[in-house]
């Protein structure tokens, strides 16, 4: 009863934020943006100088003090905050304010770099809320819409005893992506045409093994679905494609982190993803420091949050690359866009001569091994020059392991051009991460060496 009356409060108080937060503010002018903008950012500064002593020693290490900040531009005076810089200084992180023990910790998925431990404060949840009811208005539907979740969802031992990997509360249908393969498939798709909903919220490789498992089996959905919303991991373009053709709606892609450092929405009147200036600052940087400014640049994302009081997170380096654009979307809001989430830094291979190969043409374009030999495929790199690629067979395939170990090298040989020797292993089970996700490439390198 208490738990479903916080929940109650916390859904109200989200829709009132994101009220007077989002929707007040989302047709305003450049300039009001920017004056919104650098309010925020004077506000955090202030807060990480006064009450962490990580930020307090980082200024006085660079000459730098609060009052320096007097427009935008100048965030470029203080240095980038990196993952490595978070974990070796956590507890130095931790605003003096707040109550350790009271604040929420969680832990980075670590699926494309080292796992990192944060701490966010109860706001953050409410916050997060907002964003996320934003989210929904954004693409044309509403919140509390009936809606199916497809991900890192906790399903009771009991149930999974049952063949039941989904657990139903209020208006959602939360799907665990832990369980989904091509022997529950069919099950996963009888309770989505049995629940119906109006939107589905999910990780693209669930929903792309999904996509796949219906139409190798000539499956369709009972009912009209009204979009598709995927998070959480990179939605390639064939991925896309394909649950597009699949589920007959538009698919939109969205980004955000678990740090929450940049959440960039999708729009039904453009591809671009819409940074939300409400809640960071969004900078695009170039391996050398300096700022991404030409049309279909590439640039890691920086992000600055507005809404982390507990552990601010200044410059935080993502290592998430994305496509600049001067576009505007026919929406009317003046955000800043991103083309596309290209992937991120450890997303990269590292030839023999220690050059970097973005991953997506060589795992999702032209052309590529039978998929009716192969469950599952993973890439694995940790020196520079060699690829190994770990494949779990089909159930139903005939084919011997030497000729599936042939075909995948003669595919992938022609892709890398020689640039990687190439290693293939047949595995029993190619595990999900601990998140539910399906890991497409691990890379074990410091990639930021080499790119």
């Amino acid at each position: 009863m208490i738990k479903t009356l916080r929940a109650s409060y916390l859904n109200s108080v989200a829709q009132i934020y994101d009220y007077v937060i989002f929707r007040r503010t989302q047709f305003w002018t450049e300039k009001q943006l920017e004056r919104y903008q650098l309010n925020c950012l004077k506000q955090v500064v202030n807060n990480a100088y006064k009450n962490t002593s990580y930020y307090k020693n980082i200024f006085l290490k660079n000459n730098i003090k609060p009052s320096d900040i007097q427009t935008l531009k100048d965030i470029c005076k203080i240095p980038f905050l990196t993952r490595e810089d978070v974990k070796n200084n956590l507890d130095m992180m931790v605003s003096e304010k707040f109550n350790k023990k009271r604040l929420v910790p969680f832990t980075t998925s670590g699926t494309s770099a080292l796992p990192l431990k944060l701490y966010h404060s109860g706001y953050n949840r409410m916050v997060n809320l907002a964003s996320y009811i934003y989210k929904c208005n954004f693409v044309g539907f509403k919140f509390l819409s009936p809606k199916i979740v497809i991900g890192g969802v906790s399903i009771p031992s009991n149930l999974v005893q049952k063949g039941q990997y989904w657990v139903r509360k209020e208006n959602r249908l939360s799907m665990s992506s832990s369980f989904l393969n091509n022997e529950t498939a069919s099950s996963y798709i009888k309770e989505i045409n049995n629940y119906k909903p109006v939107f589905m919220h999910v990780y693209p490789s669930a929903i792309f093994l999904l996509s796949k498992y219906m139409k190798k089996n000539n499956i369709k959905l009972t009912f009209k679905l009204k979009a598709i919303l995927s998070e959480s991991e990179i939605l390639y373009d064939e991925q896309k494609a394909l649950i597009k053709e699949v589920f007959q709606c538009p698919v939109y892609n969205s980004y955000s982190q678990r740090e929450n450092v940049v959440i960039a929405v999708p729009c039904n009147k453009s591809d671009f993803l819409h940074v939300l200036p409400q809640r960071s600052i969004c900078e695009l940087i170039k391996p050398n420091g300096e700022y991404v400014t030409k049309e279909g640049e590439e640039g890691e994302i920086v992000g600055t949050s507005f809404d982390c009081p507990a552990m601010p997170l200044v410059r935080y380096k993502t290592g998430d690359i994305a496509v600049f654009t001067k576009e505007k979307c026919n929406c009317g809001r003046n955000y800043m866009l991103l083309k596309s989430i290209k992937g991120r830094i450890y997303d990269y291979i590292i030839d023999k001569l220690n050059r970097p190969i973005l991953t997506t043409p060589i795992i999702f374009g032209g052309q590529n091994p039978d998929a009716s030999m192969i469950k599952k495929m993973q890439f694995y790199q940790e020196l520079p020059g060699k690829i190994i690629i770990k494949v779990e067979k089909e159930a139903k395939c005939r084919k011997h392991d030497n000729e599936i170990v042939n075909e995948i090298i003669s595919v992938y040989r022609s892709k890398f051009n020689n640039r990687c020797d190439i290693e293939v292993v047949i595995c029993s089970d190619i595990p999900l991460t601990a998140s539910g996700k399906n890991q497409y490439f691990v890379q074990k390198l410091n990639v930021s060496q080499y790119v």
